[in-house]
């Protein structure tokens, strides 16, 4: 290697400041990358909270559902409750204690299915919750809340873990919910506010807590991760550009030194 950096300084020099420069570039380009996926993001929670000053959509009629357009969206829906199709998204710790989010389905009057979050209960450890930890009322029901669209990226933890009706789930999924209780749901998940009974069940406490962040925060969380990798690319090729800078006029000024 010695012998043939003597005999071709030069072209060895520029080979390795190409590639050098090659990789800046690529850099340069992941750190542009990591600024356009947060620049999308903003957009999308831009949307979602102007949606949520808009007008609440009533879901009561069987019109087709623009899952993209209701995100962010504050939703009122009418139906009952099925209390066999249910999840617990796991590992969702609420004012330091740790538990679990109750994933319902929810059948309209129309006879179309809708996930609900229904919200946050205390999970003690090794102990799978029961449908006896809170309250389902058996009569018709109101549901307020917002429309999420992509609950199976924002409550993402980890990998999916085994899916079953009923079982502690890792995260949740559109499809997996449909296989495991046989049920076509509708491409949303409605984040409960408020619960209203069927004049016939007034007592309206369930047991389960509703103290939501704040919306948009999740991407938030995102948008900031972007950006710190961006820096971190943005970093690396800048100090990869000054080290072949500085190696460069160094051998320029021996080679003028002679």
């Amino acid at each position: 290697m010695k012998q043939l950096w003597h005999r071709h300084p030069r072209f060895l020099l520029c080979a390795t400041g190409a590639a050098g420069a090659l990789v800046v570039v690529l850099l340069a380009c992941l750190g542009l990358w990591q600024l356009d996926r947060a620049a999308q993001r903003t957009v999308l929670q831009q949307r979602m909270l102007a949606a949520s000053h808009a007008p609440a959509v009533a879901l009561d009629s069987s019109a087709a559902i623009d899952a993209a357009a209701l995100a962010g969206h504050h939703i009122t829906a009418r139906g009952r409750w099925i209390p066999e199709a249910v999840v617990y998204l796991d590992n969702r710790p609420h004012d330091g204690a740790p538990g679990v989010y109750v994933l319902m389905a929810l059948r309209l009057v129309d006879g179309r299915v809708l996930v609900v979050d229904r919200g946050w209960m205390r999970r003690e450890p090794g102990r799978v919750p029961r449908s006896t930890d809170y309250r389902t009322p058996n009569g018709a029901v109101e549901v307020v809340g917002v429309a999420l669209t992509d609950d199976s990226r924002l409550f993402a933890l980890g990998g999916a873990g085994e899916q079953k009706r009923g079982g502690l789930w890792q995260n949740f999924d559109f499809a997996a919910f449909a296989r495991v209780t046989g049920l076509e749901v509708l491409p949303i998940v409605v984040r409960a506010d408020a619960q209203t009974p069927a004049p016939q069940d007034r007592a309206s406490e369930d047991g389960l807590v509703r103290d939501w962040p704040e919306l948009g925060a999740p991407l938030q969380a995102l948008i900031d991760r972007n950006h710190g990798y961006a820096l971190q690319w943005f970093a690396m090729a800048a100090m990869l550009a000054a080290l072949l800078a500085f190696y460069g006029i160094r051998y320029v000024r021996r080679q003028s030194g002679r």
